[in-house]
């Protein structure tokens, strides 16, 4: 316990930091993007990046098979703070290796990245749109074309089928 000014304030000892400069993989809502990990605790981090989160959002930091949950606690400039949602092995993250990892974790993790990667720029978002959606007007067009073949063939077939019909119970 601490006195200041006339109240009582309880500090807990913060955990050890490990400075560091890693570069991690950052997902914030929906985008990721490359920062920089400034340093890292069992239960905090301290990341650059040149756009930062709002204080309060959730973050997932990649590096390696480590996956790191964090809420944003601080905000200046380029850096941030957060606090992590479960305990950090810090050196395992630091060196980039996990003592407890399996051969199928790694498959899992390896299963896990995307099949086709998002897009990096809206123009190339808006062209893999936009064949997406010739495609599907391509689709439509060939079923509405066979559909009206189709209608075509009975209405022709009906229109003949008639008066051979009625040549066949003449001739009967």
């Amino acid at each position: 316990m601490v006195m200041e000014q006339g109240r009582i304030q309880h500090h807990r000892p913060r955990a050890p930091r490990r400075k560091l400069y890693l570069p991690v993989r950052m997902r914030s809502g929906a985008a990721w993007a490359d920062v920089c990990l400034l340093d890292l605790s069992t239960r905090g981090l301290q990341v650059k990046c040149p756009r930062t989160p709002p204080t309060g959002s959730y973050i997932e930091v990649r590096r390696g098979r480590h996956v790191i949950v964090a809420r944003v606690v601080w905000t200046k400039k380029d850096r941030f703070g957060a606090l992590t949602q479960d305990a950090v092995p810090v050196d395992a993250v630091a060196a980039d290796r996990d003592e407890t990892a399996t051969a199928a974790s790694d498959n899992a993790q390896a299963q896990e990245r995307r099949l086709h990667p998002r897009p990096s720029s809206v123009a190339e978002a808006f062209e893999q749109s936009r064949f997406a959606g010739r495609a599907i007007e391509f689709g439509l067009v060939l079923a509405g074309i066979v559909g009206v073949a189709m209608f075509g063939a009975s209405v022709v077939g009906d229109a003949i089928g008639t008066p051979i019909h009625a040549v066949t119970a003449a001739l009967r």
